[in-house]
């Protein structure tokens, strides 16, 4: 069919293969349609050249298979959505390998995975650098990352990261929580942190100095009987509790008396 400076009204139904230079279509509302009446469904605009090429392809690939949206650059995948799952890809320079990849049923993010695992899941394995994830903020206001648990039972806990209060060298990063927080190690926890302050379950191993002085010792974390004494053993490495009528070693004990 060769239609050459004229306009044409109604339907045009064409079998076979239409070439042009320069396909426009003009309208109020202007509608294109495309029905599939056997297997196989394709549609592919694309553009090439020289220097490569950009396609952008719907692919039936046969009825029930595998429909996606694709787009490709220089002939490599850029971008892909399967239309029966609703995964969607974001692919790397060589169009290999989905490195930013949504999916649909598991309703997960991976980054640098297309097997997310969690909620956002980011493998830096082969990227450039050694940072997994880098966060920057430029002002002392608000937080680095906020957690909440609504567990449905209590007011809904938070626990956040802000950045140091002001512009100085001594002010700590700030982790804050309207609750406590615990420390666990091979799902025991060790260390809590409350209002009342820091208890620890186990023993405490402190190895450099305190106020300046050389220390390596154990503290026992029980607080031992009424009456007891806490004193250096015998060894000057750990300290005990002893019975205050035997005064456990001779040098370094405190009183602590359970009320």
């Amino acid at each position: 069919m060769d239609v050459a400076g004229d306009t044409m009204t109604g339907a045009l139904t064409v079998g076979g293969t239409v070439t042009a230079n320069d396909i426009a279509i003009s309208d109020g509302s202007p509608t294109f349609t495309m029905t599939d009446t056997d297997t196989n469904a394709l549609f592919r605009v694309s553009a090439s050249s020289a220097v490569g090429s950009v396609t952008f392809e719907v692919d039936e690939n046969g009825v029930g298979s595998n429909p996606q949206f694709l787009i490709q650059g220089q002939n490599v995948d850029r971008f892909r959505i399967d239309a029966d799952s609703g995964d969607i890809s974001f692919y790397e320079d060589t169009g290999t390998t989905a490195k930013f990849f949504w999916d649909a049923s598991a309703e997960s993010l991976g980054i640098g995975t297309t097997s997310p695992s969690a909620g956002i899941d980011i493998n830096a394995n082969g990227s450039a650098g050694t940072v997994g994830l880098h966060v920057n903020k430029d002002n002392s206001t608000g937080y680095f990352v906020r957690f909440e648990a609504d567990l449905g039972t209590n007011n809904n806990r938070t626990l956040t990261l802000a950045p140091p209060s002001t512009d100085s060298s001594s002010e700590p990063f700030r982790w804050g929580t309207g609750n406590a927080y615990a420390f666990e190690t091979d799902g025991t926890e060790r260390l809590r942190i409350n209002d009342n302050g820091i208890q620890v379950t186990g023993n405490i191993t402190v190895t450099g100095t305190v106020d300046g002085r050389d220390i390596a010792t154990n503290i026992p974390a029980s607080l031992g009987t009424a009456g007891q004494v806490l004193s250096v053993n015998s060894g000057a490495n750990a300290a005990e509790w002893a019975d205050a009528a035997s005064g456990g070693a001779s040098r370094g004990f405190v009183y602590f008396m359970r009320g």
